[in-house]
């Protein structure tokens, strides 16, 4: 396309040059007939030897500029037939140019009908449905990321939100602990000041008795049978049952080579403490006779608290478990 253009801007410019050489050898004719007219060169005589001294000598004027214009005619003539020779070689290299497009243009046409063809069978292909719902699956899941990362950010900004009041109750707590802390020690102060004896439930001669000393949460078992007393933590649960309907039960739990095992449990308000009996195939329990509603109770073996397999457990406030019995 660029060669066809530069073609025709010569053509052009040869035709321009080609027109101005032909008016330029009109005028030039046109001068060469005005001057070879002998009836308009035709003059009178000359009247005297000066006149006609002038007159021959504007004939020699009038053939030197005659022979001035044949030569230019001459020259002008010969650029017009290069002009023209140039004029039918840009022709030339016009037409050329002109079936060259259009071999280019047929080409061109061929290529298209190949490339729809290919198009065509292209989308008939298995390939390109797999291609197209791997594209739909890939939007999926940009909007599936988008909504993830949406919901990140709402996490982020709960999970700020919670570390803010997480502190706040944290400080609240250490306010609370600086002042259970200083009534703590406004207790201890009175406690040492006015000391509290000890509490001592009497049993029979044959039973254990269980006393509170001062500390809290502790209990000691006595009986002139125990080389040395027990302590051991004691669960938080108490149960004030009334007198009423009893039911009778047996409280069991499977043992080793333990020798000393007792049971305590809110029925006894965990002030007392019964020494269960062996009953056989590793196992040692109680017959009591309980009244109805929800009791819990623990055992105490070789000064260690445990729970028995064979009833239910239930969390005791303490870090452990206690065993649970309802009675309907």
């Amino acid at each position: 396309k660029k060669e066809k253009e530069e073609s025709e801007w010569h053509l052009g410019e040869h035709k321009e040059w080609l027109s101005n050489s032909k008016e330029k050898v009109a005028y030039l004719q046109n001068q060469l007939n005005l001057l070879s007219d002998p009836e308009r060169l035709a003059l009178p005589p000359p009247s005297s030897p000066k006149m006609r001294s002038a007159l021959e000598n504007t004939d020699e004027s009038a053939k030197a500029q005659i022979r001035s214009l044949e030569t230019k005619l001459q020259l002008a003539n010969q650029s017009f037939r290069n002009s023209e020779a140039e004029r039918q070689k840009y022709e030339q290299i016009n037409r050329d140019t002109m079936k060259h497009v259009v071999q280019l243009e047929n080409e061109n046409g061929r290529l298209r009908g190949i490339t729809e063809e290919l198009s065509s069978k292209l989308r008939d292909s298995a390939s390109v449905q797999v291609l197209d719902e791997k594209d739909a699956r890939l939007r999926d899941l940009a909007d599936e990321r988008s909504r993830l990362q949406w919901r990140i950010g709402e996490l982020c900004q709960w999970w700020s939100d919670a570390k803010w009041k997480i502190g706040e109750l944290e400080a609240g707590l250490a306010h609370q602990r600086h002042l259970l802390d200083t009534a703590n020690i406004k207790i201890q102060s009175l406690n040492e000041q006015a000391p509290q004896p000890s509490t001592t439930y009497v049993m029979p001669p044959s039973s254990y008795s269980v006393s509170q000393p001062p500390f809290p949460n502790q209990w000691r078992f006595a009986n002139t049978c125990l080389p040395s007393p027990v302590y051991a933590l004691t669960p938080l649960c108490h149960s004030h049952l009334p007198t009423c309907e009893t039911k009778r039960v047996k409280i069991e739990i499977e043992h080793g080579n333990q020798q000393d095992i007792f049971l305590m449990g809110s029925f006894l308000d965990w002030k007392w403490a019964l020494r269960c009996d062996p009953i056989g195939e590793g196992k040692s329990g109680v017959t009591l006779d309980l009244p109805r509603g929800r009791h819990e109770f623990r055992f105490l073996v070789d000064g260690r608290w445990l729970t028995s397999s064979l009833h239910t457990k239930v969390p005791n406030g303490l870090g452990g478990d206690n065993n649970l019995l309802c009675i309907e």
